[in-house]
């Protein structure tokens, strides 16, 4: 919430990481993802970031992460 700025290099740094351990090679992140997870408020800070990331990782079946390979969570009322 504090580092927006930092969010496409974590989002990179962990998609990396995480397709690395999977045997995934992420090439490419769309735009769109860093749009929606620069706007989202990350209630959990860096560990919603990362877990969300790694879920995308997992459902993807390219080597581009795109905007549907997101999932988010219900707002809390």
């Amino acid at each position: 919430r504090e580092r927006m700025a930092d969010i496409p290099l974590l989002i990179a740094a962990t998609a990396k990481k995480v397709g690395e351990h999977l045997g995934k090679n992420i090439e490419k992140i769309d735009k769109t993802v860093v749009d929606l997870l620069g706007a989202y408020p990350f209630p959990g800070n860096l560990r919603e970031l990362e877990g969300m990331v790694e879920t995308a990782v997992i459902r993807t079946t390219s080597s581009r992460l795109m905007g549907a390979d997101f999932s988010f969570p219900a707002p809390r009322s």
